[in-house]
């Protein structure tokens, strides 16, 4: 028997928005997206560096940076975190994010410069569109100027 009003919507009951990236303070977004390709870039960039983790899922992973996100690591903190296409290819646009990053002063003090930790993760997107475009240091550069 079925007891009424279960899994029904209370109407009195005010509903939530849905949670969003952009709704964590001190974190912005940006993206550079080839529609032409169908690939793209999203950064997010920390106004303050932050701890960050992972959880690596399937069998052919592309990341680099996960060493920052290890609590042992010298600096333990990042300054933004990069997601795109492009599978390997893709890890170039970390360093228009990099770049971004150093022109602003963010990132560890390290003698006259500074070095921004910027992990990242790409997938494997080179099946569609133009798999010969992927995303580039400018599109990485472009997305973190977005989340400006």
């Amino acid at each position: 028997r079925r007891r009424r009003g279960r899994g029904r919507a209370d109407p009195g009951r005010r509903r939530e928005p849905p949670a969003l990236i952009t709704d964590v303070p001190g974190l912005r977004v940006g993206h550079a997206t080839d529609t032409t390709a169908l690939t793209g870039v999203s950064v997010l960039v920390c106004d303050r560096p932050a701890v960050c983790g992972v959880a690596l899922r399937g069998g052919a992973n592309d990341v680099v940076g996960l060493d920052y996100l290890d609590p042992g690591h010298l600096v333990p903190t990042v300054d933004g975190v990069v997601l795109g296409g492009g599978s390997r290819f893709g890890e170039e646009a970390v360093y228009g994010v990099l770049r971004w990053l150093e022109e602003r002063g963010r990132g560890f003090a390290a003698g006259p410069t500074v070095v921004p930790h910027v992990p990242g993760a790409f997938l494997f997107d080179l099946g569609v569109g133009d798999g010969r475009v992927r995303p580039t240091r400018e599109a990485g550069y472009a997305a973190a100027a977005a989340a400006a």
